[in-house]
C-alpha cells in the first residue's frame, strides 16, 4: 500500500513452483471429483430406470460375492485415488456400457481399484 511502511511481499522461485504445483493438483483433485460425481450420477439414474429389479439384481450381487469383480472379471479392491471406496463393486444395471467399467461406490473407473490376486478371493471362501 501507499505510504505503508511494510516491506513488498517477495516470491522466490522455488515458493512460486510449489504453490503452481499445490494450484495444479488441487484443481486436477476438483476435475477429478466432479467426474466421478457425474458418473455415480449416471449409474443413479440407470437404477431409478430400471427399479426394482436392478435393486434386486444388486442384493443378488452383493450376496453371492461377485460384486468385487471388475468387467475383465480381475478382483479389485478399494480405491487408493478417492479413499471413500469400501472396495470395488460392478454396477449392474446400468445400459450403457461405458458405465460398467466405473465402481458403484465411488464412481472411479476399476483400473484405479487396486488389484487383488486370485487366491485372496479363495482363501476368504473357504
Amino acid at each position: 500500500a501507499l505510504g505503508s511502511t511494510s516491506q513488498p511481499y517477495r516470491l522466490s522461485l522455488c515458493a512460486a513452483e510449489a504453490a503452481e504445483a499445490r494450484r495444479a493438483a488441487r484443481q486436477d483433485r476438483i476435475r477429478r471429483d466432479a467426474d466421478r460425481q457425474r458418473v455415480l450420477d449416471q449409474i443413479s439414474a440407470e437404477l431409478d430406470r430400471v427399479g426394482a429389479a436392478g435393486g434386486a439384481r444388486l442384493a443378488q450381487a452383493d450376496e453371492t460375492g461377485c460384486s468385487g469383480l471388475d468387467y475383465e472379471g480381475k478382483p479389485r479392491g478399494q480405491c487408493p485415488a478417492c479413499n471413500a471406496c469400501p472396495g470395488y463393486a460392478i454396477p449392474l444395471v446400468v445400459t450403457d456400457h461405458r458405465l460398467v467399467m466405473h465402481c458403484r461406490h465411488c464412481g472411479c473407473l476399476a483400473s484405479a481399484h487396486e488389484e487383488l490376486k486370485q487366491a485372496s478371493l479363495t482363501s476368504e471362501d473357504g
